[in-house]
């Protein structure tokens, strides 16, 4: 092989391998914090098309019973909330988080590299609305 082309080929390589690095989403301590055996819990205000925003509250537990999360969102309305609960199964596939609900309702959010989550769609493109809204992770010092 010709010396100029196993140079383009070796710097094709290196830039692939830097690409990768580059696109590796999440910190150490982020992808830690869902290899534990412990709760994972999440706050935070979203928006909504009829009413005046959405608290948004996730825990998600990893433990010897499975990965489960339950999720709460109460719709701010100016005469009165609406509550709803839902629960089920969680998976996380490389930055994704996908939440199973037992009624069959499936939500996704991305893992941020700071461990905040963003709603994405069910196949994890970007929401066309605010991109800056998200959930930001709680931390044991942040319980009430």
């Amino acid at each position: 092989m010709h010396p100029r082309l196993v140079s383009i080929r070796l710097a094709q390589s290196c830039l692939c391998l830097i690409l990768a690095a580059c696109g590796a989403s999440q910190s150490p301590a982020v992808d830690a914090q869902f290899s534990k055996d412990a709760d994972l819990q999440w706050r935070g205000l979203l928006g909504c098309a009829d009413c005046d925003g959405i608290q948004t509250q996730l825990l998600l537990h990893h433990g010897a019973s499975g990965q489960e999360f339950h999720l709460t969102e109460i719709y701010l309305a100016h005469d009165q909330g609406a509550r709803f609960d839902d629960h089920g199964h969680w998976q996380r596939q490389a930055d994704l988080l996908q939440l199973q609900g037992a009624s069959g309702s499936l939500r996704v959010y991305a893992v941020l590299p700071d461990g905040r989550l963003q709603p994405r769609d069910g196949h994890g493109a970007t929401l066309s609305a605010n991109t800056e809204e998200t959930l930001e992770l709680v931390t044991p010092s942040d319980n009430p």
